[in-house]
């Protein structure tokens, strides 16, 4: 994962999940976890037509570095948090976490 550490986490549009899984795990990893959020087409009840997603660029920068190395302290793992800004259809992938 030492190439993706380098990579803007907050991303313009869908995330492909494949550009975050290029890397291979440490040989001491053991296993591979990986979630992936989308858009989906409903949110209590009411149609959505998909989503759009603002941010602050330095500060969720900031902030998704500043989770993943809390979860790299706490667990001892390697782990990468992307997110995704800008519109977004029903389907796309809006957030990855990979561990």
């Amino acid at each position: 994962m030492s190439d993706l550490k380098a990579l803007p986490r907050l991303r313009d549009g869908a995330l492909k999940l494949a550009d975050w899984l290029a890397d291979p795990q440490p040989a001491s990893a053991g296993a591979l976890n990986v979630f992936a959020g989308t858009v989906r087409n409903e949110h209590l009840g009411n149609a959505v037509s998909g989503m759009s997603y603002h941010a602050h660029r330095a500060l969720a920068e900031a902030r998704l570095r500043e989770i993943e190395a809390a979860a790299e302290a706490r667990f001892h793992v390697s782990a990468l948090v992307a997110h995704a800004v800008g519109k977004l259809e029903i389907g796309e992938i809006s957030v990855i976490v990979v561990i």
